[in-house]
């Protein structure tokens, strides 16, 4: 699935893009759809629709929400990126994502 432009923000599918961070998916509430990934010290909570998740159990202010789409979770490049602490660039021509740590 390619990276998707919503309002501006760059949202990526989640699982592959922590996959490729090397986090862990630890908790999937279906329900509630929360997502619970962690990598290292790095406790990363990120609820469908809600744009306040939480780093650690820090709440941070996000422009949009993760959503649904296909199926499929997707969520702001932007964000992932700065959980993680790794840069991230997107290419609109190719619609790529380059992930780089810092």
């Amino acid at each position: 699935m390619q990276p998707e432009l919503v309002s501006g923000i760059v949202l990526v599918p989640l699982r592959a893009i922590l996959e490729e961070l090397g986090a862990t998916i630890t908790d999937w509430d279906m329900g509630g759809k929360t997502i619970t990934a962690v990598k290292d010290d790095k406790v990363v909570v990120l609820t469908v629709g809600d744009s306040f998740p939480t780093v650690n159990g820090q709440t941070i202010a996000i422009n949009q929400s993760a959503v649904i789409i296909n199926g499929r979770v997707l969520a702001p490049l932007k964000y992932i990126a700065e959980a993680f602490n790794v840069s991230a660039d997107y290419d609109a021509a190719t619609l790529t994502v380059t992930i780089t740590s810092r």
